[in-house]
């Protein structure tokens, strides 16, 4: 009986084809220009100081110089300017004028005040940010003077009138003022960043005493009275450069001092 056939033996398959694949990556675009950057201690742009750090009011802040400062090379070297200084004095022994005698009996111009000049040079500053000054008068009572500044520009500021006297008027007044004493061992300064009004000079101490020396208060801001002016800050702004006038005067009668020194410190830019 005839057996079944044997199967067929299966073919082999065939080979797989290799598939390949090269594609050329595209080229990377251009950089973009890179700006100046404050803080890198190079001057760059629109910058007009870098210091190398970002450290605010220390000269130069977000790479623009700080008001009062000046600053050179890079990194920035950046240093507070300092104030300049005008003195005449001491010794100066200039006699204040008290309306008795011969002269001018105290109307409110300069003409009939006693008068010390004080020069500044050029410092290659415009304009005036700052005033302070320094006078030291011997004087028996306080409450009869009248201390006034005049700018080279002809600007006048009264830094202290009659201290204890509401006057009605800029000039030769009656009443009596604070009693107490000014020696010119112990100026007084006129800052616009005192604590104490020139009104108030010598209020707290008695009349046989002396401002600034018994007191501790040596610096006032000013109080012009009837007189022009409103504060040191009138002459912000002004040339510097030149001859400023201190002039004081004596409104009242009975006693009568002198000037002694005077050191004025502007600080422009």
């Amino acid at each position: 009986m005839g057996g079944g056939g044997l199967g067929g033996t299966g073919g082999t398959g065939g080979t797989g084809g290799t598939t390949t694949s090269s594609g050329t990556g595209g080229q990377g675009g251009e950089g973009g220009t890179v700006g100046p950057e404050c803080g890198d201690g190079q001057i760059e742009g629109q910058e007009v100081c870098d210091d190398q750090n970002i450290v605010a009011d220390d000269g130069c802040t977000q790479c623009a110089i700080d008001p009062g400062y000046t600053c050179s090379g890079q990194p920035s070297d950046c240093q507070l300017i300092a104030p300049q200084i005008g003195m005449a004095g001491p010794g100066l022994n200039m006699s204040i004028y008290d309306g008795q005698g011969s002269g001018s009996i105290y109307d409110g111009t300069i003409g009939t005040m006693s008068c010390v000049d004080v020069i500044l040079g050029n410092a290659g500053f415009h304009a005036t940010q700052t005033v302070r000054v320094a006078v030291g008068i011997d004087h028996g009572f306080l409450g009869d003077l009248v201390i006034k500044l005049f700018s080279p520009l002809g600007t006048e500021s009264t830094l202290m009138s009659r201290p204890g006297v509401t006057e009605t008027v800029d000039a030769y007044y009656g009443p009596s003022g604070d009693g107490s004493n000014l020696t010119s061992t112990h100026p007084v300064t006129f800052r616009d960043d005192a604590g104490d009004s020139a009104e108030d000079m010598g209020d707290s101490i008695a009349w046989n005493e002396e401002a600034c020396k018994d007191d501790a208060r040596c610096n006032y801001f000013t109080s012009p009275g009837a007189g022009p002016g409103s504060s040191l800050a009138d002459f912000n702004g002004e040339d510097p450069v030149g001859t400023w006038r201190l002039c004081v005067a004596d409104g009242d009668n009975g006693d009568s001092g002198s000037i002694d020194s005077v050191t004025l410190s502007v600080l422009a830019w």
